[in-house]
């Protein structure tokens, strides 16, 4: 057997290790919900931590196990989470009860609403989540997960003053 067959064998060997760690992979719901939590965000590095933590925790506890290995990536390469952000929150939300949904739009709300504004990031965020959704045609959500109003209010916090003549017409 040479180099090249050895390394093959081990390679479809934790390909099938990788695939049955997931197939038991249990999405904990409870963990992201507690993510999502943003009445401990007073300071803008709270915001930070409260983005890159529901960051990774949509990727961790993702259904997808093409997104669910990305989540030991981030660990080592950051920015990933950030991209992928949207499509791990629309996979995620598939699997959620109407009470967890609500709780997580109950959280956005919150963010949008807060005394100390997050920073500009944390605004950007939300409000490219909310277009990817209103532009992906794979993905039929039953409703918009926030109204123009809301998004337009959002869109001139973060001076995304193009998104929101958008949605203000």
């Amino acid at each position: 057997m040479g180099a090249f067959d050895r390394t093959n064998a081990l390679t479809k060997e934790a390909s099938k290790i990788s695939l049955e760690q997931h197939k038991r992979h249990i999405v904990e719901t409870d963990i992201l919900l507690r993510e999502f939590d943003v009445s401990k965000c007073h300071v803008p590095d709270d915001w930070y931590d409260w983005l890159k933590k529901t960051s990774h925790q949509l990727l961790k506890q993702n259904p997808s196990p093409i997104l669910y290995a990305c989540s030991t990536l981030t660990e080592v390469y950051a920015p990933l989470a950030s991209e992928l952000y949207n499509i791990a929150f629309v996979i995620c939300w598939k699997n959620l009860s109407d009470n967890q949904k609500q709780t997580i739009l109950d959280n956005y709300l919150q963010a949008k609403n807060a005394k100390i504004r997050p920073p500009r990031v944390v605004l950007l965020t939300i409000l490219n989540l909310a277009e990817f959704i209103e532009l992906d045609e794979c993905y039929c959500f039953e409703l918009k997960i926030f109204e123009a109003k809301t998004l337009a209010i959002v869109a001139e916090k973060c001076n995304a003053y193009a998104k929101a003549l958008y949605y203000w017409e």
